[in-house]
């Protein structure tokens, strides 16, 4: 797996870790949603994060899922159009109501939906309320 698979496998459990309830036996899945371009410019992109998101749910779901809870993911296309992520991440907040959101890929599609998620209050596995500066703090 690579390193980003990596970091993305620990912000997902960690996120999940304080957002699903006390285990019991017939806990439904944990849900998390996400829309990924699988057609437009963003397609074969969107097509290796789509991969490395079901690779690392089966890895989770194999070893018992979180906090014996399983993994399902609900997953859209966009089209690698900003307004149609825009109104998919609203739907799998307000109709999917899924506990947790995963960003899309490309900047213009994660800026349309950013106030959606924000707004909502909605877990994601990124801090979309402020900016961080790409580089090191070292190095500003």
């Amino acid at each position: 797996m690579s390193n980003a698979g990596k970091v993305f496998a620990v912000a997902v459990l960690a996120a999940l870790t304080w957002a699903v309830a006390p285990v019991t036996e017939a806990q439904p899945p944990i849900r998390i949603g996400a829309s990924l371009a699988q057609t437009g410019v963003y397609a074969a992109l969107g097509q290796n994060l789509l991969r490395g998101y079901q690779l690392c749910v089966k890895h989770t779901n194999e070893k018992g899922g979180v906090l014996g809870r399983k993994l399902e993911l609900v997953l859209y296309d966009d089209g690698s159009d900003p307004a149609t992520a825009l109104r998919l991440y609203e739907k799998l907040i307000t109709q999917d109501k899924v506990d947790l959101v995963l960003g899309p890929f490309s900047s213009p599609i994660v800026e349309a939906m950013a106030e959606v998620i924000v707004s909502s209050r909605t877990l994601t596995a990124a801090d979309l309320r402020r900016r961080r500066s790409p580089r090191p703090a070292a190095a500003r």
